[in-house]
């Protein structure tokens, strides 16, 4: 009798402890449709095509355009240079411009603008005063006459001195073998703007022979660049594009030096009057550079900071905002 209790005893307990280990309230077996939660991907940063932003000055005489790779730019001061020709520093980071150019020569007041950005600036000589600039400002120079003639090339289909070209390539090889830190570009302030006049085209007339138009597109919300009143077209036939552009008031100066001759002298360090256009809005306010190692600072009429819409950026500096700009 007692083997027979300890019996079914020990089957009561191996019950318990199989009970114990099954899954409790386990689901019953369906056919239906599964009730998984939905997962919204996480869309990815966006990331730059270089692994380091660079400078490049380019040519703008007539003999120089198509340029190559100016669509690419992310943003682009544009100065007068001499005789009414304006020539363009262009920065690139975000988008590879592959080919760039044509390249030519530097002068101070480009050097001042490029000084904050710490980029190595690509270039084909310059006047007198810019050259001898250069170390005082620990400009990152990639000069193709006086130290790194192998990282351009020339056009034979080109006509001198509007030939000579480089590569994004060949400029980063370079500015990692001479140790030059990696720098991106700074982030700009962005945010919405206060009521602001609606503007759709605007003109600059830098010469007879010379205007600059920018016409906007409210589909893309952008800028579209217009050259004596035909498209802007890179080489590649490419539309050159802003979304933000700034013009300067900065007088030039005409004046004749020894060895280089004719030049021009615009006096960047300081303050002046300026126009801002973005999303077919037109502001006013003002441009203030302390020095050749500040960037410039815009500030609007009522005091406060400019604000930018995302993308490219151009900057135009003009002899004077009332002669020089009508827009409608």
């Amino acid at each position: 009798m007692l083997k027979r209790s300890s019996f079914l005893l020990l089957i009561l307990v191996a019950t318990l402890i199989m009970a114990s280990c099954s899954p409790v309230n386990a689901p019953e077996p369906s056919d239906g449709p599964t009730t998984d939660p939905i997962v919204t991907p996480v869309e990815p940063e966006p990331t730059p095509e270089l692994a380091a932003a660079f400078m490049a000055m380019i040519d703008n005489h007539s003999g120089a355009r198509p340029q190559y790779g100016l669509d690419k730019a992310d943003i682009v001061y544009e100065f007068v240079c001499e005789t009414g020709i304006t020539r363009f520093l262009a920065a690139f980071y975000w988008q590879n411009p592959v080919r760039v150019g044509p390249i030519r020569s530097i002068r101070y007041y480009y050097l001042q603008v490029a000084k904050p950005y710490d980029l190595p600036l690509v270039h084909v000589g310059g006047n007198m005063d810019a050259m001898e600039l250069r170390k005082p400002l620990g400009i990152k120079s990639i000069c193709a006459i006086t130290n790194a003639g192998s990282t351009f090339f020339v056009d034979r289909q080109r006509k001198s001195p509007h030939a000579t070209f480089t590569t994004s390539e060949a400029v980063l090889a370079l500015a990692s073998k001479r140790g030059y830190q990696p720098h991106g570009l700074p982030a700009l302030p962005t945010g919405e703007w206060p009521e602001a006049q609606d503007v759709e085209e605007l003109h600059i007339r830098y010469s007879s022979k010379y205007e600059v138009s920018w016409v906007y597109d409210e589909e893309s919300q952008c800028y579209n660049r217009m050259l004596n009143g035909a498209a802007h077209l890179t080489a590649e036939q490419e539309a050159i594009r802003a979304h933000n552009i700034i013009i300067i008031e900065a007088p030039v100066k005409t004046v004749e030096v020894p060895v280089d001759g004719i030049q021009s002298e615009i006096n960047i360090i300081g303050q002046g009057e300026a126009l801002f256009l973005r999303d077919g809005k037109l502001l006013s306010g003002t441009w203030h550079k302390d020095k050749p190692e500040a960037h410039f600072r815009y500030l609007l009429d009522d005091g406060s900071e400019l604000t930018y819409t995302q993308g490219k950026v151009w900057v135009q500096q003009v002899h004077s905002l009332s002669r020089d700009i009508v827009y409608k």
